[in-house]
């Protein structure tokens, strides 16, 4: 093999194995070629020795490198894993086992496509509505991310199949403007156990503008064909396909997801909340301040009295002092005895 036939093979290069074993190859030539050279007798056998030793030494070296590269990249792939998730952003504590179902692998044809990212911007304009407790917003992002993956899931098979105009367009929509806005969004968003957002709003509200900009211009566009756009308004009509399409049975289930009930707050309760609840019951009035006193966190707190609110087991005036209902004491008491 000569050097011309090794540089052929350069743009196959991907991973680290495969350059650890063309450089094995390149030396293994290069030490072909300077122990075929006629200068060995000048120099001695014990000298010939020691220089074929090297060459076999590091020949070896290389070899173990090329071993313990293929033999480590599991362990590495373990670790990184391990770090990226000690490193992710601390989750809702209620509420994660109610996930919206949405899968990458189904076939969408253009119309429910669209319908998906449509979808995609009304919860990115929606996110900090005022009404929405920090919880509710965290969970909303969460399906934001879930649906943007969809979307960039689906994104090359629909650019394939449909060869759209703007299809560049689309393309920064999906993979730019909606990853910029979602990072910015997990970055500056509060978590139920924090007060404020974590800095100034300026950034996150030009992404958001900018979602919004960017796919009123994409779907003008994609409306200049009217079978689309009237394929379009149908499904969206549609109340069952439309829900299905993000990942939820209808409304309601939606609605939960959002705010959860007392009755989704008991099939997803964590021990803390559980004992939150057995100190709450035989309760009348309660603070916010009262029960974190008691040591128990912000997070479980908020998340643990906005479903007794939602299903009318406690009630507020002021959102600082709570009065838990008789109605209430009972069924947190039934809860809990069956738990």
């Amino acid at each position: 093999m000569d050097m011309n036939d090794l540089l052929k093979h350069i743009p196959s290069i991907r991973r680290p194995i495969s350059l650890v074993a063309l450089i094995v190859i390149v030396l293994y030539g290069v030490y072909k070629l300077v122990l075929e050279l006629p200068i060995f007798e000048g120099i001695g056998g014990e000298r010939t020795f020691q220089l074929i030793d090297r060459i076999v030494f590091y020949l070896f070296v290389l070899a173990m490198a090329s071993v313990i590269l293929i033999l480590s990249k599991p362990i590495l792939m373990a670790l990184i894993t391990k770090s990226d998730k000690d490193g992710e952003s601390p989750k809702i504590t209620a509420l994660e086992q109610t996930h919206p179902k949405t899968s990458q692998n189904d076939e969408m044809k253009l119309e429910e496509y669209v319908l998906l990212l449509d979808e995609i911007v009304i919860e990115v304009k929606d996110l900090e509505y005022i009404g929405n407790t920090f919880g509710a917003m965290r969970r909303k992002l969460s399906l934001i991310m879930k649906l943007a993956k969809k979307a960039k899931g689906h994104l090359l098979k629909i650019l394939s199949d449909y060869k759209l105009p703007n299809g560049n367009s689309l393309s920064t929509f999906v993979n730019d403007t909606l990853q910029s806005f979602i990072s910015e969004a997990d970055f500056t968003l509060p978590y139920p156990n924090e007060d404020k957002y974590t800095r100034d709003r300026e950034l996150l509200k030009k992404d958001k503008y900018q979602v919004i900009s960017q796919w009123d211009s994409i779907k003008d566009q994609l409306f200049k064909d009217s079978v689309l756009e009237s394929q379009f308004n149908q499904l969206k009509a549609d109340e069952r396909h439309k829900w299905s399409i993000i990942g939820f049975e209808n409304s309601e289930a939606y609605s939960e997801y959002i705010s959860p009930s007392f009755s989704t707050l008991c099939n997803t309760a964590t021990p803390i909340q559980k004992k939150f609840l057995a100190a709450i019951r035989d309760s009348t009035q309660i603070t916010e301040q009262q029960l974190m006193n008691q040591g128990f966190p912000k997070e479980v707190v908020v998340e643990t009295l906005n479903p007794l609110l939602k299903s009318k087991l406690i009630t507020t005036d002021d959102w600082e002092s709570f009065t838990v209902t008789p109605v209430g004491k009972e069924m947190i008491s039934d809860y809990l005895n069956q738990a």
